[in-house]
């Protein structure tokens, strides 16, 4: 028994190294300790079935792409950036990395989405 007490006391230890600051939209957000601002999807290319990436290593770049992003939900608009782009339409929001990588949502549902970006923010030094 003491043996058992002494490896989940480990495993906790060595488990917590590699916590997040923040993990949101079912893990596909996160904020790590380092400080860097994950937004992570499935490319919609049916030809490979990769991750697809969003990353910024501070907060203002962090805050400008989700200001965007609020932009173009709210304003059915193109935003592009080199970093990303965003094409709203009246229905669908689609998203784009500098690798043209690219995921398309229903705006309906990312309203809720668009909460979770802005509370990461808050973990964001």
């Amino acid at each position: 028994m003491k043996n058992a007490l002494l490896l989940l006391a480990v495993f906790i230890s060595f488990s917590s190294f590699s916590q997040d600051k923040f993990n949101g939209l079912s893990g596909r957000l996160k904020i790590t300790e380092d400080n860097i601002w994950i937004l992570s999807w499935e490319n919609e290319d049916n030809l490979k079935k990769e991750l697809a990436y969003l990353t910024f290593s501070n907060k203002t770049d962090a805050s400008i792409f989700v200001n965007d992003y609020k932009d173009c939900l709210q304003s059915k608009k193109t935003i592009k950036k080199s970093a990303y782009s965003i094409i709203s339409t009246k229905k669908t929001v689609t998203l784009f990395n500098s690798k043209n990588q690219s995921t398309l949502s229903k705006i309906k549902y990312m309203k809720n989405g668009l909460l979770v970006m802005q509370e990461s923010l808050k973990h964001m030094e």
